[in-house]
C-alpha cells in the first residue's frame, strides 16, 4: 500500500514524514491488537460486605412495595362508595345502638319506637302460632284474669321459648330494617319535639318525654292488643282459651 501516489504534490522531506507517521500508526495498531487482553482483578468482598449489601437491596425492594401499595390504596381511596339497595343494607346492618348518637337524640328515640312495634308485631305473631299449636293452653299466666292485665305475668315458659326462637331467627333478619326505617323516623322525630315545644312553651325534655310516652306506652299497647287479635283472627283461634 502506497498512499503517496493518492497526496497531492508536496515536498519530499514532507512526504518521507508522513509515510513515518503513517507506518508507525499501523504497527501501532497492529501491536494492540495481538496483545492478549489483561483480565479486570474485582476486589473481593468480605461476608459482612456481601450481608450489608443483601440488606440495602433488601430495604430498597421494601420501599418499592410500600410505595406501590400506597399508590395502590390511593386508588382505591379514590373509588366512588357503592350506592343502591344493597349497600344500603349492608350499611344498615353493620350499625349498632351505640352509633345512634352520631345522628343525635331523635335518631335514638326513634330507634326504640321501632323496636317497641318490631317486638310488638313479633309477640302477636308467637301467641297466634303458639295458640294453634296449643289450643289448650293460654300464654298468660295460670291465674291471670283477663280484666286484670296486672295478673297476666309471669308467661308461661313455653311461650317464652316460642317466642325466643321468633326473635333470635325473624328479629336478627328485621335488624337492618329496623335501623334504616329509625333513620328515616328521625326528622319526624325531631319535627315533632319542635312543634310540642313551640305550642306548648315547654322545654325540648318535655317534648322528647310527652313523644315518648304517646309512641311507647299508648301506642305500643294498643297495638299488642290489636296485632293480637288480627294473627289470632288470621288462623281461626281465639285469643285466650274458651
Amino acid at each position: 500500500y502506497n498512499p503517496l501516489p493518492k497526496m497531492p504534490s508536496i515536498g519530499a522531506a514532507k512526504q518521507a514524514l508522513l509515510l513515518a507517521q503513517i507506518m508507525h500508526t499501523a504497527a501501532y495498531s497492529a501491536l494492540n491488537v495481538a496483545r492478549p487482553l489483561r483480565p479486570v482483578q474485582l476486589p473481593s468482598l468480605r461476608p459482612r460486605q456481601l450481608h450489608a449489601i443483601d440488606a440495602t437491596a433488601t430495604r430498597s425492594s421494601h420501599k418499592v412495595v410500600l410505595r406501590a401499595a400506597a399508590e395502590a390504596g390511593d386508588d382505591v381511596d379514590d373509588a366512588p362508595a357503592p350506592t343502591g339497595l344493597r349497600a344500603k343494607l349492608k350499611k344498615a346492618a353493620s350499625f349498632k345502638k351505640g352509633d345512634l348518637a352520631k345522628y343525635g337524640v331523635s335518631a335514638f328515640f326513634a330507634y326504640g319506637f321501632v323496636s317497641n312495634v318490631n317486638s310488638c308485631l313479633l309477640l302477636s305473631f308467637t301467641w297466634a302460632t303458639f295458640r294453634r299449636a296449643n289450643p289448650a293452653l293460654s300464654p298468660l299466666a295460670d291465674a291471670a284474669v283477663l280484666a286484670n292485665p296486672l295478673t297476666w305475668l309471669p308467661l308461661k315458659k313455653k311461650f317464652l321459648a316460642y317466642y325466643m326462637g321468633y326473635y333470635l331467627s325473624i328479629g336478627s333478619i328485621l335488624r337492618p330494617f329496623r335501623f334504616a326505617i329509625a333513620l328515616g323516623l328521625a326528622p319526624t322525630f325531631e319535627k315533632t319535639y319542635v312543634k310540642i315545644s313551640d305550642r306548648l312553651k315547654v322545654p325540648r325534655a318535655v317534648s322528647i318525654f310527652i313523644v315518648t310516652i304517646l309512641t311507647n306506652v299508648v301506642f305500643t299497647v294498643g297495638l299488642l292488643l290489636f296485632a293480637v287479635n288480627l294473627f289470632c283472627a288470621a288462623l281461626r283461634v281465639a285469643p285466650v282459651p274458651l
